[in-house]
């Protein structure tokens, strides 16, 4: 068999020329291949970091709305503390108000304390003579004893001196006022009376002549008694009740009155030995 090879011949140029071109085919070839993978990467590279940061941007979002809901919680128990902060203060002057208002009361008292004392020495002399010594040719005489409020004794007082002191005179027995008195502040209110915030008059006790008498303002005395009958109550077991359903208005005056009765008594019992009978009215 016969093979026959058959040639061309090329110039050198164009042989350079084709050998160049391939060359710069085959570069831009490898090029774009490394263009498209490097692409591809960063591609992904960018997916993954704007997935990490859209997941730290949550996770801190979480975090400001709960920073948000305790500062909420926060501003709540700052406003209550405001809240309970004024109303201490409010309390407090009250307190302060009251306090100045009761220690000025307290020096007028005193203040009229010697006057009202000889008024009663002036009725029949028979507590000074209690005091220092009784005479035995004087007969005995008889304590009448006032608590509680004295309310509006303008309009009482003609019916006290005409049925209690006149018929004693008549009977030619002496007697002495002793008195515990109790004053509202604020104004009288009993809703079982009908009285809604009635004045009253702080000089009224002295009207009946004492020879002997406190007053307390009844706010304090209600406050002090009420505690001590809740405490003995629990110390005995026994539930405190409001028979009354009002709030424990009733009870708590009825806690008043008993002291300022128990207070009298022990006033009385000083000068004990000075009297035949103690009146309570």
């Amino acid at each position: 068999m016969r093979v026959t090879l058959l040639t061309c011949r090329m110039p050198r140029s164009r042989l350079r020329n084709a050998l160049l071109a391939a060359a710069m085919y085959s570069i831009l070839f490898c090029a774009v291949s490394y263009y498209k993978t490097v692409s591809t990467n960063n591609h992904d590279e960018k997916a993954k970091l704007l997935n990490r940061l859209e997941s730290e941007a949550n996770e801190w979002a979480e975090k400001e709305h709960s920073l948000q809901d305790k500062i909420r919680g926060l501003q709540q128990k700052l406003k209550h503390r405001d809240e309970k902060a004024k109303l201490l203060n409010r309390l407090e002057s009250e307190a302060n108000e009251w306090a100045e208002k009761e220690h000025s009361l307290q020096g007028k008292i005193k203040a009229l304390k010697k006057e009202v004392s000889m008024i009663g020495i002036k009725r029949n002399k028979t507590l000074a003579l209690g005091m220092h010594g009784m005479d035995d040719n004087l007969q005995m005489p008889s304590a009448i004893c006032f608590y509680g409020l004295t309310r509006n004794l303008r309009l009482t007082l003609q019916n006290i001196e005409r049925h209690i002191f006149q018929v004693l005179e008549r009977g030619e027995i002496d007697v002495d006022v002793f008195m515990h008195a109790v004053f509202a502040g604020g104004g009288l209110t009993n809703h079982h009376s009908n009285e809604i915030s009635v004045s009253l008059d702080p000089y009224d006790p002295i009207m009946l002549r004492p020879c002997v008498y406190e007053v307390e303002i009844q706010s304090l005395v209600r406050t002090r008694e009420w505690k001590k009958f809740k405490n003995a109550r629990m110390e005995m077991g026994g539930k405190v009740e409001d028979p009354y359903d009002d709030n424990f208005t009733s009870v708590k005056n009825y806690l008043v009155a008993m002291a300022s009765l128990k207070r009298v008594g022990d006033l009385v019992s000083h000068y004990a030995h000075t009297y035949k009978v103690p009146i309570y009215a």
